[in-house]
């Protein structure tokens, strides 16, 4: 596959793209892709299953006056657990490792239908100005 490039004078010059850049779009692939890849970012949230059970507290032993349903962990008992709390769920996706490399490949590609190609030569200007000239030399005005 072949594409224009323009220099820093305004000429066209053609130049052979690699072999990834003739890969078919597939945007439905590279959405699943960066999907999976935010996942992995997210973290799960939920209660501990063991809340409320653990303790380094020295047990004394039956009928010392405790009135509040003590040794019970139920919702509605003082230091019981939580009535409904939130489930713990894992939440990264996983995609297969063809499909992620199709996807990387696919998002490369997408990126020559760009209009608009320059050499890396425009890098190297300074002046805002020269930048103006060069803009209007390919016909990008204002």
């Amino acid at each position: 596959m072949k594409v224009n490039v323009l220099d820093l004078q305004g000429n066209v010059v053609r130049i052979e793209l690699p072999k990834v850049f003739s890969t078919q779009y597939r945007p439905d692939l590279i959405k699943r892709a960066v999907l999976a890849i935010q996942s992995h970012k997210r973290q799960s949230y939920g209660t501990d299953p063991l809340a409320g059970k653990r303790t380094s507290a020295h047990y004394h032993g039956v009928r010392k006056g405790m009135k509040r349903i003590h040794g019970r962990f139920v919702p509605q008992a003082v230091k019981g657990r939580e009535a409904h709390p939130p489930k713990a769920k894992n939440w990264k996706q996983k995609i297969n490792k063809k499909e992620r490399i199709l996807a990387i490949k696919s998002a490369i590609a997408s990126t020559v239908n760009i209009p608009l190609i320059v050499d890396d030569s425009i890098q190297e200007m300074k002046k805002s100005k020269e930048m103006k000239n060069f803009l209007e030399r390919i016909g990008l005005k204002e």
